[in-house]
């Protein structure tokens, strides 16, 4: 779009019968391509500017995602540069693991001295199902067998990630508990005060948020669909397919607010009774919302 500027990449160019809107579009189409950023591997987005101009594991995963139909390379970039940075042993300080993508990256003075831990932070619980979906969702897309077979390990090792890091209780959610200094909250809701009870007192870990699931039931069905159209034996299908009966007979508030599409709903805790959650409504296998 826009011939004649030096924009870092293309995106496709949407024209309506409206002038006003092809101008909205057109202006929206810069704004994202302004925020791109070469990492080493091809341009992608930063979170935002000023004070988010650099690599956020999860933000770069849902505009690629959101943008995929209109710019697949904003996609591949994404992809390979967050599996360079993909965790490879145990540090509780960055809140790394093995297979887990990172939060945020970053280069500046007080990252590179240590002062803050997010030089190289893990401390996000959506990125990894994110890059899966991500790396499912550009494969479906493109066919880009090459860019796969290089991914290839990192998407195993992000599965294994929520397999066992991501669900320490093994109950089949992705959840978080901080242990190092960085965030208390490590889904889209990030601020310290986001995930509160009714009361407006904040929710002790471990969290699961509702639409984590619905990343890793999305990740899991579309790439077990993809490998057993080429013929492969895999589990995934059958993993998303007791991730979404799991989510039909969780705990649900009995009538929604009207104003958002999310709830709260605190479970008494107790050695038989799963950690604090936060539901929403994610598609399940039967796409039924459930009605409690």
């Amino acid at each position: 779009m826009h011939p004649g500027r030096n924009w870092p990449c293309a995106l496709a160019l949407v024209r309506t019968g409206s002038e006003r809107w092809n101008r909205v579009l057109e202006r929206a189409a810069a704004d994202i391509l302004m925020l791109l950023t070469d990492f080493g591997h091809g341009p992608e987005p930063v979170a935002g500017l000023p004070w988010y101009g650099t690599l956020f594991g999860r933000d770069a995963l849902l505009t690629c995602l959101m943008l995929l139909p209109f710019g697949a390379d904003l996609a591949r970039s994404c992809l390979v540069t967050l599996a360079e940075y993909q965790g490879t042993s145990t540090d509780p300080a960055r809140e790394e693991a093995p297979g887990k993508i990172p939060h945020e990256l970053r280069w500046g003075e007080l990252a590179n001295t240590g002062v803050v831990p997010f030089g190289r932070y893990y401390g996000s619980v959506d990125a990894t199902p994110l890059f899966v979906l991500l790396a499912a969702e550009y494969w479906a897309a493109t066919g880009d067998v090459p860019v796969m077979r290089h991914l290839w390990p990192h998407v195993l090792a992000a599965l294994e990630w929520m397999d066992t890091a991501g669900d320490p209780d093994g109950d089949g959610l992705l959840e978080y508990a901080p242990i190092g200094t960085g965030l208390r909250n490590q889904s889209w809701k990030d601020s310290p005060a986001a995930m509160c009870h009714p009361s407006g007192e904040p929710a002790s870990p471990p969290i699961a948020a509702a639409e984590v699931q619905g990343y890793a039931y999305r990740a899991r069905l579309l790439l077990g669909q993809l490998l057993c159209r080429r013929g492969h034996q895999v589990m995934q299908p059958d993993r998303a397919a007791a991730l979404g009966e799991r989510l039909e007979s969780a705990p649900w508030a009995p009538t929604p607010p009207s104003s958002t599409r999310s709830v709260t709903t605190t479970v008494p805790s107790g050695p038989t009774t799963p950690p604090w959650r936060c539901w929403a409504w994610p598609a399940t296998a039967s796409g039924k919302r459930p009605g409690r």
